[in-house]
């Protein structure tokens, strides 16, 4: 998980502050997972650029940035994402 965390923030898609909050969510979390450390951090982000919520559906199944392997970050789909959101407690 942390990974993710890393390179989002190294690519300054994440902020100090949303990659400490998405830590927290987890932490705090019934059910810890990526999708909701995910979610927290845009959520974070979000919220410091003036908006109240991220909008999942917006961001599902989209590239959110690149790992330094090449790879990418993709957010989970909506239903994947909203179903690990529920289980998190």
């Amino acid at each position: 998980m942390d990974k993710v965390l890393t390179s989002l923030r190294q690519q300054s898609a994440l902020t100090d502050l949303d990659v400490h909050f998405a830590r927290l969510m987890v932490s705090l979390a019934d059910t810890a997972s990526t999708e909701l450390m995910l979610a927290a951090g845009l959520a974070s982000n979000r919220t410091a650029l003036g908006n109240v919520c991220v909008d999942l559906g917006e961001q599902a199944g989209k590239a959110i940035a690149e790992l330094p392997d090449g790879g990418k970050i993709t957010a989970p789909s909506l239903q994947q994402w909203t179903e690990c959101l529920r289980a998190s407690g």
